[in-house]
């Protein structure tokens, strides 16, 4: 088990691999989710990853529809994802989407590498 700065694990486990890694509300803090999952998948086969579910809250369909910054708590929330959009993020960075759960405002996937086959 590790638990680090996602910036400094991609910069001392290159060359290492693990079995699953686990991104629990971190996408929505870098500038460029997609080339760091495409990053990590050089790694690991497995990836659980969770963030807002910014379709769950009437309050951010209100401010989309009106064109108004969505802002979710607080400046270090770079991104925002409806589900379409994080589901084409995830694709594109190499991985395959096993399971898929929307629940209490959390958008919760299951994924590995689209290369390898799940059994």
């Amino acid at each position: 088990l590790i638990c680090d700065d996602v910036l400094n694990f991609l910069r001392t486990s290159a060359d290492q691999s693990f079995d699953v890694v686990v991104l629990s509300h971190v996408l929505e803090h870098l500038d460029n989710p997609q080339a760091f999952l495409s990053t990590l998948s050089q790694i690991s086969k497995y990836f659980y990853i969770e963030v807002p579910d910014f379709e769950s809250s009437h309050l951010n369909l209100y401010r989309s529809m009106i064109k108004t910054d969505l802002n979710y708590t607080d400046n270090d929330h770079v991104s925002e994802f409806d589900r379409r959009e994080l589901a084409d993020i995830i694709k594109q960075a190499g991985l395959a989407i096993e399971i898929c759960e929307f629940s209490f405002g959390v958008m919760r996937y299951w994924c590995r590498k689209a290369n390898d086959s799940c059994c």
